[in-house]
């Protein structure tokens, strides 16, 4: 019985990830403070239609947020902290159609992606 609500919970704590939207796929090296190897990216990027969402599983401050066209113009950049499972959205009503990057920065590293905004 213990194993059956172990699945049950493990599937319900996945499902609100695959109902967003579109995986937005980011690159980079992320490696914690002080340890010799790097550790999994701890950030994942989501787009639900007109929402890019971006989640973190441990708490993180001081995380430069770049968003940009693939022109140069800026349409987010800011410093946030996430903590454990947080997810915090970014709007994409006022950039106009076309290609964009985002770039998560820290000091303990750096991660970038792409995304198309229809």
């Amino acid at each position: 019985m213990k194993k059956h609500l172990y699945y049950l919970a493990l599937f319900l704590l996945f499902i609100p990830m695959s109902v967003w939207g579109d995986t937005v796929p980011i690159e980079g090296r992320w490696g914690e403070t002080g340890l010799r190897s790097f550790s999994p990216v701890p950030f994942t990027v989501e787009k639900e239609n007109n929402v890019l969402y971006i989640y973190s599983n441990k708490a993180v401050s001081n995380v430069y947020i770049y968003i940009a066209s693939t022109e140069g113009d800026v349409f987010y950049e800011g410093i946030y902290t996430f903590t454990a499972f947080e997810a915090i959205a970014f709007p994409l009503n006022g950039p106009p159609a076309g290609s964009y990057t985002i770039e998560i920065s820290h000091s303990n590293g750096v991660l970038s992606g792409g995304f198309i905004n229809p």
